[in-house]
C-alpha cells in the first residue's frame, strides 16, 4: 500500500508568497494563544464536555434565565453566561476551521516523513550492498546509518567487509 501512494506523483511544492501568508497566518495564531486555556490532562478531565446535545441545552437554558430572571439561582450572572456562550459560539467556529487544514497538514506531513524515511532506507540498503561487495567508502556509510537500526531485528548489524 505505501509504495502505490508513494508513487502517486504528490509533491508539496508551495509557492514562497503562499508559505510566507500560512506563516503569517501561524505568528497571528500564535498571538492569539495569549487569549486561549493551556489544561493539563486532570483539569480536562475534570471538566463537563459541551457537545452539540448539551450545546442545545445550555442554550435553552440561558434562554428561559433570560426570559425568567426571577426563576435563576441567584448565583448565576447571565450576563456572564451569555459571554461565555458568544465566546463558545466564536471558539467553536475557530476550531472547526482550523481542524480540517490541521488535519491534512499533519497527513502530508506524515506522508513527506514516510517517504523521506522509505528514501533513506533505500539508501542504506542500497549501501549496505555496495560494502558487501567491497566498493570504496561503503563500509563507513553503513557504519553511520547502522544506530538507527540498533536492538531493532537482528541482534547486531550485518557483519560489513571492506575498507573503513
Amino acid at each position: 500500500m505505501a509504495s502505490s501512494l508513494f508513487n502517486n506523483g504528490f509533491k508539496f511544492a508551495p509557492q514562497p508568497p503562499d508559505l510566507a501568508s500560512v506563516m503569517a497566518a501561524v505568528a497571528t495564531l500564535q498571538e492569539f494563544r495569549k487569549n486561549l486555556l493551556d489544561l493539563n490532562i486532570a483539569q480536562t478531565r475534570s471538566l463537563f464536555k459541551m457537545g452539540p446535545g448539551a450545546f442545545h441545552f445550555v442554550t435553552e437554558a440561558y434562554n428561559l434565565a433570560r426570559a425568567n430572571p426571577q426563576l435563576k439561582p441567584g448565583f448565576v450572572d447571565l450576563d456572564a453566561f451569555q459571554q461565555d456562550l458568544e465566546a463558545y459560539e466564536a471558539l467553536r467556529t475557530i476550531t472547526q476551521g482550523l481542524s480540517q487544514p490541521h488535519d491534512m497538514a499533519n497527513d502530508t506531513l506524515l506522508f513527506i516523513g514516510a517517504r523521506n524515511y522509505a528514501s533513506a532506507r533505500n539508501c542504506y540498503k542500497g549501501f549496505q550492498d555496495a560494502a558487501a561487495m567491497n566498493l570504496p567508502g561503503a563500509a563507513l556509510l553503513v557504519e553511520i546509518l547502522a544506530p538507527q537500526f540498533a536492538g531493532q531485528g537482528k541482534s547486531s548489524a550485518p557483519p560489513v567487509t571492506g575498507d573503513s
